[in-house]
C-alpha cells in the first residue's frame, strides 16, 4: 500500500494539466487507479489519494471517459459510502463525481 499511496499521490499531481492526464492515460495508469479505489475500499487513507487521483483525473476530457469506461463513477461512490465519516474522501470523492458528470458517457 506504501508503493499505491506514492503513485495514486503521484498520479494527483500529474492529473493537473491536461497533457498530465493524456500521458496517464496512454500508459494505461487510469485503470489501475480504479482499481486502487476497488481494492482498498476497506482503507480511508488510500481511498483519500485514490479517490483525490480520480478526481483530479476526471477534470479533463480523456481523463472523464477512461474513468467512465472503467466504473470510475461506482467505486467513487462505493467508497464515499463505506467512510461517510472521513470528511477527505466524502469530498474528494464529490469532487470526482462532479467531475465526471460532465463526461456524457457517465449520464
Amino acid at each position: 500500500p506504501d508503493r499505491q499511496h506514492a503513485a495514486c499521490l503521484a498520479i494527483w499531481g500529474l492529473a493537473a494539466s491536461p497533457e498530465g492526464v493524456s500521458a496517464l492515460d496512454q500508459i494505461g495508469a487510469i485503470p489501475e487507479v480504479i482499481a486502487a479505489v476497488r481494492r482498498h475500499s476497506h482503507d480511508a487513507s488510500m481511498l483519500r489519494v485514490s479517490v483525490g487521483a480520480v478526481a483530479s483525473l476526471a477534470a479533463e476530457g480523456p481523463g472523464r471517459a477512461a474513468l467512465v469506461a472503467n466504473d470510475g463513477v461506482t467505486h467513487v461512490a462505493e467508497a464515499i459510502a463505506q467512510h461517510p465519516e472521513d470528511a477527505a474522501v466524502q469530498r474528494e470523492g464529490c469532487r470526482a463525481i462532479w467531475n465526471l458528470a460532465f463526461c456524457d458517457k457517465g449520464r
